[in-house]
């Protein structure tokens, strides 16, 4: 079924089309974005890792400070590396 054809002749459309110097446009932001995105995904990556690395320093330092105010000796004869434990381990 066509559209009726009024006194001004075709219908006309709301949507003009996109000729192809805007969508070459459009395309070029496009590819300008998601090199952005990498970017930005690149650093949230390293900036979580460092985060993640502090974490587990102050995490240590935390429980270096806990153990020595309840007088337990983390490093024993045997184990001189830095420790890596639990509260437990306390």
């Amino acid at each position: 079924m066509q559209p009726e054809m009024g006194a001004a002749g075709p219908p006309t459309s709301s949507v003009s089309p996109v000729t192809d110097t805007a969508a070459s446009s459009m395309q070029d932001k496009i590819d300008d974005l998601r090199k952005e995105r990498l970017i930005f995904d690149t650093i949230y990556k390293k900036l979580e890792r460092e985060m993640q690395e502090l974490l587990s320093e102050v995490n240590d330092a935390i429980k270096l400070k806990v153990c020595s105010v309840l007088g337990i000796n983390l490093y024993s004869e045997f184990n001189t590396s830095s420790p890596r434990m639990s509260f437990h381990d306390c």
